[in-house]
């Protein structure tokens, strides 16, 4: 992976990655040639990722900087609060989106079918973000 899309700053402490970590971010709908579309994003406490999009799976490692910024991004989470109206893009011929995450034994998730998703959430952010960098 070239970029380095959450880097822990020189000046970060160190966070503890919970052995259980784990994070998810999936896409589905829309309109692609011979079929709908999907895109699918899982991230391992060791940093291993696999991504599937486009009839393709690759995987790489994430650094434990970055493996520590989505620690906090998770901490930081509002996803699984968010109130309002939720926007089931695929039902639509748009794209959803769904985020999952487990720490500490707790496992959470939403979908932007269930719940509205704030793009600048935290988590949604920077999972978002390694998304579109896999995705080139």
């Amino acid at each position: 992976m070239a970029a380095d899309p959450i880097e822990n700053g020189s000046n970060t402490p160190t966070t503890n990655v919970p052995a259980d970590f784990f994070v998810e971010r999936r896409t589905w709908g829309g309109l692609c040639p011979g079929g709908p579309c999907g895109t699918l994003l899982v991230i391992g406490a060791s940093g291993a990722w696999t991504w599937r999009a486009k009839g393709k799976i690759t995987h790489g490692t994430l650094s434990r900087s970055q493996v520590e910024g989505l620690v906090r991004a998770a901490r930081g989470t509002l996803l699984d609060r968010a109130t309002g109206a939720a926007d089931c893009a695929a039902n639509h011929d748009g794209t959803s989106v769904g985020y999952a995450w487990t720490m500490g034994g707790v496992t959470k998730s939403v979908s932007s079918c269930d719940h509205p998703i704030n793009h600048r959430d935290s988590l949604a952010a920077a999972a978002d973000l390694i998304a579109g960098t896999l995705a080139g």
